[in-house]
């Protein structure tokens, strides 16, 4: 009886120590599985991190371009703002003038790239060939001296253009120098009116900007012309013609 007893007394201890054994086991394996678990979502962690650290990086680029397009808005917006101004000016005084000449024949205003002309046609200034400025001529130059003299800070340019006929028996060496001399006489006449001569240049253009094709002895007239540009106020010719007006 006591041989069966322990026998079953040790039987029952391996079979406990068995079902100890596997739960051990199995909770090893539990634990391993959990632990493994962790790493991924350790893993998956350190990959959203460094997602959230891109994402971040991303958003000061982002803001940093959004503040760049935002002075650059500004800076456009004050571009535009000045160009409809200038455009605004220009209009204003386009109309002004032709109410100035409006009863003068022989001139004109027109309104080109860079700012205002009033175009002045050689039959009313010059006789063929000569830089003498005639009475219609001198008329019309009275008017625009009165004009600029309510403006002193206007900057004018002086443009003397030809036809393309060749020079023959004037005297001129080229219609170029031609172009200059009666610029140069327009330049000296609203010298004598008053109109201070540092704020006027001139420039003899001969024939290379013709208002016309030639085609006709009309077309030749048209583009035999003096021109008296009003450059637009804050233009970097503008800016350097008034130094000399500033220092004084």
């Amino acid at each position: 009886m006591l041989k069966k007893t322990v026998l079953a007394v040790a039987l029952a201890s391996a079979l406990l120590m068995t079902g100890c054994a596997n739960k051990m086991k199995e909770l090893r394996n539990q634990n391993e599985s959990l632990e493994q678990r962790l790493a991924d979502k350790d893993q998956q962690l350190s990959i959203m991190q460094k997602k959230l650290d891109a994402l971040d990086r991303n958003k000061s680029t982002l803001e940093s371009r959004i503040a760049e397009l935002e002075k650059q808005k500004t800076g456009i917006t004050k571009v535009l703002d000045t160009t409809t101004a200038q455009k605004s000016e220009l209009e204003r005084q386009r109309e002004e003038l032709e109410a100035l000449l409006k009863d003068l024949s022989g001139i004109k205003v027109k309104q080109g790239a860079e700012g205002n002309y009033i175009v002045m046609d050689n039959k009313i200034l010059f006789a063929p060939g000569k830089i003498a400025i005639g009475a219609e001529g001198k008329e019309a130059l009275k008017a625009v001296a009165d004009y600029l003299k309510k403006y002193p800070g206007q900057v004018i340019r002086i443009d003397g253009h030809t036809d393309s006929d060749p020079i023959k028996r004037s005297g001129w060496k080229s219609n170029h120098q031609l172009a200059a001399m009666r610029a140069h006489a327009v330049f000296s006449e609203l010298t004598a009116l008053k109109v201070d001569p540092r704020r006027m240049y001139i420039v003899g253009f001969g024939p290379i900007k013709p208002e016309v094709e030639e085609k006709t002895v009309e077309d030749k007239q048209q583009n035999r012309r003096v021109e008296i540009l009003m450059v637009p106020p804050k233009s970097r010719v503008a800016d350097e013609l008034l130094k000399p007006l500033s220092a004084s």
